[in-house]
């Protein structure tokens, strides 16, 4: 299973970054757990979970209300131990489903669960944006 995670993330990385991304953290892990992946896009903040399946079928949908608490527990984590200027923060899903040799259907998730109090994801009083339509891509690796 190992493999399937570490070649999910890989993909998602290459996919993320070709969509103008900044990753700059992979596989960040802390007391609380791990983020698979940390980005930067549009001023936001994301921290990005990587749920992978082979063969037909698609992941689970969602992530469970524990993996949400314990995600946002990791963020805190990272937030308090690293030097991150105001910004939005945002949780997001990335689905894939590796089908056969060099075919993964891929779909992204953007702000797909938030904390219950918006002004705790929030490193400034910024007003929150709108969240992001998810996107599905049939993606060659």
């Amino acid at each position: 299973m190992a493999d399937i995670k570490e070649s999910a993330e890989r993909i998602v990385k290459q996919y993320l970054e070709g969509q103008g991304v900044e990753v700059i953290k992979q596989g960040w892990e802390c007391e609380a757990g791990r983020a698979d992946l940390v980005c930067i896009e549009d001023g936001e903040l994301a921290f990005v979970t990587v749920k992978a399946r082979q063969g037909l079928g698609m992941p689970e949908d969602g992530v469970t209300a524990k993996a949400r608490s314990r995600m946002e527990t990791v963020a805190a984590s990272y937030l308090a131990s690293h030097d991150v200027p105001s910004c939005r923060v945002r949780f997001d899903v990335v689905k894939l489903a590796m089908i056969d040799e060099g075919k993964t259907m891929l779909c992204h998730h953007r702000d797909a669960f938030s904390v219950p109090n918006e002004r705790e994801a929030t490193r400034s009083d910024d007003a929150s944006k709108p969240a992001k339509a998810k996107k599905t891509k049939a993606y060659e690796r």
